[in-house]
C-alpha cells in the first residue's frame, strides 16, 4: 500500500477504521489532473476545454484534505480548497474508501455528477474521471465560469487523465 495508507473497510456499511499506530503520523499526497472539453448549448460557440488539477492530502484521521485548480482554452481560473471527513456527504461532494487500494469522490450537481475514481498500485495511481446525466436530463445546467449566469452545456467529455503519488 501506498506509504503507509492503512485504511481498511469493514465487511457492513464500509465504515473506517482507525489507521495502523506507525501510519497515523504519516499522510499520503496524490496529485491528479483531466481534461474535459464542453460546449455552450445557446450558442454557435467554439467548445470549451478546462484542464483541472486537483491535490489530495489523506491523513489517518479520516479526512481528506482537496486543492483545486482549474483553466480553461479562454484563460479563466478557478481555485478552491477544502477539508473533508471520509464517507460524509459535505457540499454534495463525497469521498470514500472502495476497497484496500480504491479511493472514490462523487459530487453532485443538479443535472449531472462528476465521479472520480483513484486506484493505487504501491507507489503509482490510475484516475478514472465520468460523468453522468442524473435521470430524466439531457444537457448540464452549471453557472459559466466568466460571468456566473446560469447556461446549458453538453456534457463534458474526457480527453487525458493522469494521477500520480507522492
Amino acid at each position: 500500500m501506498a506509504r503507509g495508507w492503512m485504511i481498511a473497510v469493514a465487511a457492513l456499511g464500509g465504515a473506517m477504521m482507525a489507521p495502523a499506530p506507525a501510519a497515523a503520523a504519516q499522510s499520503t499526497v496524490i496529485e491528479g489532473a483531466f481534461t474535459e472539453t464542453h460546449r455552450r448549448l445557446d450558442c454557435d460557440c467554439r467548445p470549451i476545454t478546462w484542464t483541472r488539477h486537483f491535490r489530495i492530502t489523506l491523513s489517518g484521521r479520516n479526512s481528506v484534505h482537496e486543492e483545486w485548480t482549474s483553466r480553461s482554452d479562454r484563460n479563466l481560473r478557478t481555485e478552491s480548497e477544502r477539508d473533508r471527513e471520509l464517507g460524509k456527504t459535505e457540499d454534495r461532494g463525497v469521498w470514500r474508501v472502495l476497497g484496500a487500494n480504491r479511493l472514490e469522490r462523487t459530487k453532485d450537481h443538479r443535472q449531472h455528477q462528476l465521479i472520480l475514481t483513484i486506484t493505487t498500485h504501491e507507489k503509482s495511481c490510475d484516475l478514472r474521471v465520468e460523468y453522468r446525466l442524473k435521470p430524466g436530463y439531457s444537457d448540464v445546467l452549471a453557472k459559466r465560469a466568466d460571468n456566473g449566469q446560469w447556461a446549458h452545456f453538453s456534457l463534458p467529455r474526457v480527453l487525458a487523465q493522469s494521477c500520480e503519488i507522492h
